[in-house]
């Protein structure tokens, strides 16, 4: 029997970042099994409710044979199958309505974007088991990539973490470091923009959005938050936290073994060499040209 090759992976430093597609393990069932309803019972009839749901669809194409294509939409829907169908045409209508966000959206198409400094995965997850992702706003120049390419690379980041069985489960938080936010950052971003990625992450992707982490904000990042307040659910408010340069904050919700030492924590992380990270991402290609495959149709209403 030829030996199974270990995942695909990068070394940062002491640390490594892979993508765990099919682990799960005792910690994280129990987790599914308390917060999402998650049992081998409760999980057979949803997935059997489910597909009947959408096998009455004749408009959305979606393969009916893949549990792990479903459980990304039951889980955070606590496996209450009208809702994970209901969230599953708002994520598919809302892929069909915003081409320019997910047409041909692979790492090849977004290789640019990857390569620069702005966003991150870190290599640990949380004392949560939560993902943790960095958007470095102020290394963004505007010069070079517009604010369509960040969203491209930030769903394309989200596409593969949400097929983490892991994540799935305990969800994301999110830092976005202000440091360098400028007025033509600001420029960039409009209420038109602002309503339509908040109803994405409000309403209709399959992920767990736990925490949003505001750092290093400078005053006039007042000005950006204004544009997206309106469009705020009360739910989605809650998990913003505003820490500044107050670490100690950020610490009270990550821990410092799981955090580099620029922001407040233990981890002695050298800059990830954008490259591999990208090669990474590019061994996941035919993960992403399958996803890709399914929704709405361009001619459907």
């Amino acid at each position: 029997m030829a030996e199974e090759l270990p995942p695909p992976c990068v070394q940062i430093g002491e640390y490594v970042l892979q993508f765990e597609k099919e682990e799960m393990g005792a910690e994280f069932e129990e987790r599914a099994r308390k917060e999402l309803r998650e049992t081998p019972e409760v999980g057979n009839d949803a997935i059997a409710a489910l597909k009947d749901l959408l096998r009455d669809d004749k408009e959305l194409l979606f393969p009916l044979d893949d549990e792990n294509m479903l459980r990304p939409f039951l889980r955070p829907c606590k496996y209450y199958p009208e809702s994970a169908y209901e969230k599953m045409k708002l994520f598919y209508k809302f892929r069909l309505k915003n081409p320019k966000f997910y047409d041909e959206l692979l790492p090849n198409t977004i290789k640019n974007t990857i390569l620069q400094d702005v966003l991150t995965i870190f290599p640990l997850r949380s004392q949560f088991g939560r993902r943790i992702f960095l958007v470095h706003v102020g290394k963004w120049d505007v010069k070079k990539l517009s604010l369509t390419d960040i969203v491209r690379c930030v769903f394309l980041f989200v596409d593969i973490a949400i097929t983490e069985h892991r994540t799935q489960i305990s969800g994301v938080d999110v830092i976005f470091d202000l440091e360098g936010l400028s007025i033509q950052h600001i420029y960039q971003i409009g209420p038109s923009f602002a309503s339509n990625i908040l109803h994405w992450a409000q309403d209709c992707v399959p992920l767990r959005i736990k925490g949003l982490h505001i750092v290093n904000q400078p005053y006039i990042f007042n000005m950006l938050f204004a544009i997206f307040k309106p469009f705020l659910s009360v739910k989605f408010r809650k998990r913003i936290y505003f820490h500044g340069r107050n670490y100690e904050s950020l610490l009270r919700h990550i821990g410092a073994k799981y955090l580099p030492k620029e922001y407040g924590g233990t981890m002695d992380l050298p800059q990830v060499n954008r490259m591999e990270f990208y090669q990474l991402l590019c061994m996941y290609k035919n993960d992403f040209e399958e996803g890709n495959k399914y929704g709405y149709e361009k001619t459907t209403k």
